[in-house]
């Protein structure tokens, strides 16, 4: 009914009170079936011709089309055949591309698509002729696009015609052979998205294989870097050919095709950035390019892309990779991306001065200040007591910040070390009882500490703690120290004006030299086992102690047998 509600009024003033009378009729919240009845009479009237005794007002149509599509209690019930052939007759008018808008046509059009693709409208011949004549632009046809969706219904109609015209028995084998086809496509699916969750899985493993060993060749100093990146390489690279193998069989499930596919876009990402750090900018280049292919989407490759060209010095090719990766990240606005980005105007700045005429596309973003964060651990550090007020003087715990940034916990005797978990949450476990978690919370506005214990799970439910576990602490206030009183004397008036006063200088106590000395039991020789740099017998070089980090106390070096230096 809403598209009945936008229809032209009709010119003639009898036609217009029909109209009327039957859009009141058919908007009332009382309808009847006499009702139903004397609104179809109506609308039937205004849609005839003028020589027939009608008022040739053919947009009724549109109402009558959809009170039988839709079904209207109590008189009028859905009638997908009634329906597509009032459709049809807007369509077909002779005045339909004059008398009424696009948006009216087009609605008339999907609907009768619609209702003949859902098998729910059945055209005749004639009819269908017609379809393909407005496919063509005659009439209606030129309007919107109201000539495709003719053509859809003339097609649909054609094969369905065909169909009902076909023996009984080769209608049976055909729909036996669409039957066990899609039979056999679902069972293909099925057996792909198996295929593609397994070779994921695998290669996932891989993947962590290689970031373990990519991280252990990043560490500083590690002399055995290059065997590490080596086999980070060739985790990606078993990684990438379990899912290349699997890919070249995902025909039908194109949703896990295409995760598979950027997977391997990251695998190949990953390894060129192990090529970049062993300055291999070739096969960096190369992989950066095959992660593109997968993943064109991703900045990651494009950034490493970049590197890669820019180790090659191919400065031309280096600038419209970053040119375009710069253009591609324009409305992205995450953290990586801002990071990316930067990395990349740190490229883009060293290509400028290698062709300083060079002209980039995007312009570099202005430098964001940082705004000072508040350090929540100073803020937290302190005595905070518990339990309710007035009574809560003896009970208390410490947040201890170390000089050295180190976190913890105590009360008494019981200690726990925390580590951070967000910006106001930290967390801890007490070594003493295996999986006994603390977990401290902060308010800032309040200034209060939300302080939670968990148990551990195998505690049996007899030896579990039936108190609270959670509860709310507040700052200690320190005891205010008592003023101390100022001395006043007057044993030493001061100088007459003008005269000075001459005051030797203060004479300093020597302090006595602390002697820096070792236990009487510090060994001779030390044997360490385990990792190759250090295992092996260490001597005790006595002349050489350092001092230590108490007072009064020194250091002792040794020195690896068979080796020039400490």
């Amino acid at each position: 009914m809403e598209v009945v509600n936008r229809l032209p009024k009709p010119s003639d003033p009898v036609a217009l009170g029909r109209l009327v009378s039957a859009q009141q009729i058919l908007c009332s919240r009382c309808v009847s079936e006499e009702d139903c009845v004397r609104a179809m009479e109506l609308l039937e009237e205004l849609a005839k011709p003028i020589e027939d005794g009608g008022f040739n007002y053919f947009p009724a149509f549109l109402t009558l089309a959809s009170l039988h599509e839709a079904g209207f209690e109590p008189a009028i019930s859905q009638d997908g055949h009634k329906a597509a052939r009032y459709y049809l007759k807007v369509l077909t008018h002779q005045e339909a591309a004059t008398g009424l808008g696009a948006s009216e046509l087009d609605v008339a059009a999907t609907q009768l698509c619609s209702l003949v693709k859902d098998g729910k409208a059945s055209l005749a011949e004639e009819e269908i002729s017609q379809l393909q004549r407005l496919s063509k632009g005659e009439g209606a046809g030129a309007v919107g696009s109201v000539a495709s969706w003719a053509q859809f219904a003339s097609m649909e109609a054609e094969r369905r015609m065909q169909e009902s015209r076909e023996d009984p028995k080769v209608r049976e084998q055909r729909e036996a052979r669409k039957k066990a086809r899609e039979e056999q496509r679902e069972q293909d699916m099925a057996r792909q998205k198996l295929a593609a969750q397994e070779a994921l899985a695998r290669a996932e493993e891989l993947r962590l294989e290689g970031n373990d060993d990519y991280r252990q060749g990043s560490l500083p100093g590690n002399s055995k870097k290059c065997e590490d990146f080596g086999r980070a390489v060739l985790a990606y690279a078993r990684a990438t050919t379990v899912l290349s193998e699997c890919l070249s069989g995902l025909t039908a499930a194109v949703a896990e095709a295409a995760e598979v596919r950027k997977q391997r876009g990251i695998l190949h990402s990953n390894a060129a950035q192990v090529q970049i750090m062993v300055e291999n900018w070739a096969e960096a280049a190369e992989l950066a390019q095959k992660a593109i292919e997968d993943d064109p989407q991703g900045t990651k490759p494009k950034y490493r892309l970049a590197r890669a060209q820019v180790g090659l010095k191919e400065w031309e090719s280096a600038a419209r990779t970053v040119d375009g990766a710069l253009s591609g990240m324009a409305k992205q606005g995450d953290r990586e991306a801002d990071e990316i980005r930067l990395e990349l105007w740190k490229i883009a700045e060293g290509i400028s001065k290698a062709i300083p005429s060079w002209q980039w596309t995007s312009s570099k973003p202005a430098v964001k200040e940082k705004k000072a964060e508040d350090d929540f651990e100073k803020r937290i550090a302190g005595k905070w007591e518990y339990g309710p007020p007035g009574e809560s003087s003896h009970h208390y715990y410490e947040v201890v910040l170390e000089k050295w940034g180190a976190l913890y916990w105590k009360e008494k005797d019981m200690r726990i070390d925390l580590l951070r978990k967000g910006k106001l949450r930290w967390h801890g476990e007490y070594e003493m009882i295996s999986g006994m978690v603390l977990n401290l919370s902060y308010e800032p506005g309040a200034d209060m500490l939300i302080t939670e214990f968990t148990a551990p799970d195998d505690i049996p439910e007899e030896q579990r703690w039936k108190g609270p576990s959670k509860f709310t602490a507040r700052r200690r206030a320190e005891p205010e120290r008592p003023p101390t009183a100022e001395v006043v004397t007057d044993l030493d008036p001061p100088p007459p004006p003008g005269e000075m006063q001459f005051q030797p200088p203060p004479v300093e106590e020597e302090k006595a030299q602390e002697i820096e000395v070792l236990p009487d039991d510090t060994p001779q020789e030390l044997w360490l086992c385990g990792q190759a740099d250090f295992a092996g017998r260490f001597e005790f070089l006595p002349d050489m102690a350092t001092p230590g980090a108490a007072s009064g106390t020194a250091r002792a070096v040794y020195r690896r047998e068979g080796s020039g230096s400490p």
